[in-house]
């Protein structure tokens, strides 16, 4: 239960700045924060019949003092999932006998955000061992199903007679680099971020931002 001195008359309101340069949890607004003319645009859960992530109009909500804006285009720039083909296949891999020996596993383009061992841990292809097209099957849906890549594809390179490398193809999330609470007076930060259940370094999902943002509303209604 939240102290009763909190002020529980005005509204919580739950903005956010996400993407690669951060995310913001922003709390209950001041008088003065409104008065600023710059916006943000924030995630939105759809409706039963609306598009796809990324793929809405967002909608738009004051910047707080102290806030810094989303870079421009991030919203835009963010891969639209609804549009990307099933990953539950291997069509790259078609015309293989199941004969070859895997040389190399390749991940392209280079992992910027996300660490390389946590994306390899989750693929069981390993050089120097026979392909199968089961495991390679099982590698998708692993790297897919981890949440921290957009979508993921395969192909193959021939080496050799009788040799080939194995390449994974992925789009990386954007990834939560750092949290900040805006508007918060007697609630410490790190009780924000627990109620919240976002931590650094988690995939950008605006479905779980926004359900992060329900989270710390109901914490600051108990």
């Amino acid at each position: 239960m939240v102290d009763r001195r909190f002020d529980r008359c005005r509204p919580l309101r739950a903005a956010f700045l996400a993407g690669l340069a951060g995310l913001a949890l922003v709390g209950p607004l001041k008088a003065d924060d409104l008065a600023s003319p710059e916006t943000v645009e924030t995630p939105v859960l759809p409706s039963k019949d609306a598009p796809p992530p990324h793929a809405r109009l967002a909608s738009r909500q004051p910047l707080p003092s102290g806030a810094q804006p989303l870079p421009p285009g991030l919203m835009n720039n963010t891969p639209n999932l609804g549009s990307l083909p099933s990953t539950t296949s291997v069509p790259g891999l078609l015309g293989l006998s199941g004969k070859e020996t895997v040389v190399e596993v390749k991940i392209e383009p280079p992992l910027k955000h996300i660490k390389d061992h946590d994306a390899r841990k989750r693929i069981k292809t390993m050089a120097e061992r026979p392909y199968d097209v089961r495991t390679v099957e099982d590698d998708v849906r692993r790297l897919q199903s981890s949440k921290l890549f957009a979508h993921v594809e395969v192909s193959y390179q021939r080496v050799g007679d009788n040799g080939i490398v194995v390449i994974y193809h992925v789009i990386e999330r954007p990834t939560i680099r750092y949290l900040r609470f805006f508007g918060q007076h007697k609630v410490k930060e790190r009780h924000l971020k627990k109620q919240s259940g976002l931590k650094v370094g988690d995939p950008w999902d605006p479905y779980i931002v926004k359900d992060a943002a329900a989270k710390v509303e109901d914490y600051y209604r108990e």
